[in-house]
């Protein structure tokens, strides 16, 4: 057949489209089975150290909080103060 698809390349347009996919699909699953080990900590003194990070990025979230909270105080206080004077021309 000069203008259709022979034997070696149907198998080979299959080969792509099906196996390829299907060989990305097996070792994601390899991956995620092996990496799963990986999320826990190796060793029993990781722990206390991984949780006094926590605490410490914890308290320092909570302090960008405050400090955002009197941004924006101050932010709607000079707001009201722009528009009294606007109002005030």
């Amino acid at each position: 057949m000069p203008f259709g698809l022979g034997v070696f390349e149907t198998g080979l347009i299959l080969a792509v489209l099906v196996g390829i996919p299907v060989a990305v699909v097996v070792l994601l699953i390899r991956s995620q089975t092996r990496g799963g080990s990986a999320d826990h900590p190796a060793s029993p003194a990781a722990t206390p150290q991984l949780t006094a990070e926590i605490d410490a990025a914890r308290r320092r979230l909570e302090e960008l909080e405050a400090k955002l909270a009197r941004t924006e105080e101050k932010a709607t206080f000079t707001e009201s103060l722009l528009d009294e004077r606007r109002k005030g021309r």
